[in-house]
């Protein structure tokens, strides 16, 4: 896979520095539901925390804080959301209560009213930031998929390599085995022609004496 697929920060404002081909790997993955690279047992298994590159943490890391973020934006929004409604209710026990003096009460209405609106605003702010954040956690996946992509072709490139080498390694070391294997049983086959020349000359009696002395 001759791609060079290492360019992602902010890739949407930087699609001018990739090729065509990389743009159109980029936009299919955009396109796949890909389960979150960093939570998924399988990515995991691909990149141990020895085998992450810089750019492999860093896009884990900002994947990992957006997933983080948008944890963090649904609780807020639940509680502003009971913020607003105490307050609410506030203002409506205070325009009821009449124990309370008018300017208290107006005072603490208005207090109120304006707690109100800052906790509208922050609430208007959340659904915002929680309604771009998917968008936002898939542009991330898909840069880390797409970095780790490249690196995995990486290592397979490289075993590719090895293994080619060790290919020629093995042949070259049958080939050698096959030779000494031919020589190995040539000293056998000489051997025992020495032996049995010299055992019908000298004969037995003499052989084995001279079998003694070798052992």
């Amino acid at each position: 896979m001759g791609i060079n697929m290492s360019r992602f920060d902010k890739i949407e404002q930087k699609k001018e520095q990739m090729s065509t081909e990389e743009i159109r790997i980029w936009e299919l993955l955009k396109k796949k539901n890909i389960p979150i690279a960093s939570l998924d047992e399988r990515w995991l298994k691909l990149f141990p925390e020895s085998e992450k590159t810089p750019t492999i943490k860093r896009l884990e890391k900002e994947l990992m804080e957006l997933l983080k973020r948008q944890g963090k934006a649904n609780t807020d929004l639940k509680d502003i959301r009971v913020v607003r409604d105490k307050l609410t209710q506030s203002v409506l026990d205070t325009a009821e209560d009449t124990t309370i003096p008018m300017n208290k009460r107006l005072k603490k209405q208005a207090t109120s009213q304006r707690l109100i609106v800052e906790a509208r605003e922050k609430q208007e702010n959340l659904e915002k930031e929680i309604d771009e954040l998917p968008e936002r956690i898939k542009e991330a996946n898909s840069a880390l998929i797409f970095e780790s992509v490249r690196v995995c072709y990486q290592r397979i490139n490289k075993n590719k390599q090895d293994i080619q080498l060790l290919e020629q390694w093995i042949e070259e070391t049958r080939a050698k085995l096959k030779e000494r294997v031919v020589i190995k049983q040539d000293k056998e086959i000489t051997n025992e022609e020495i032996y049995t020349y010299l055992h019908g000359m000298l004969g037995a009696g003499v052989m084995e004496a001279f079998d003694e002395k070798g052992n």
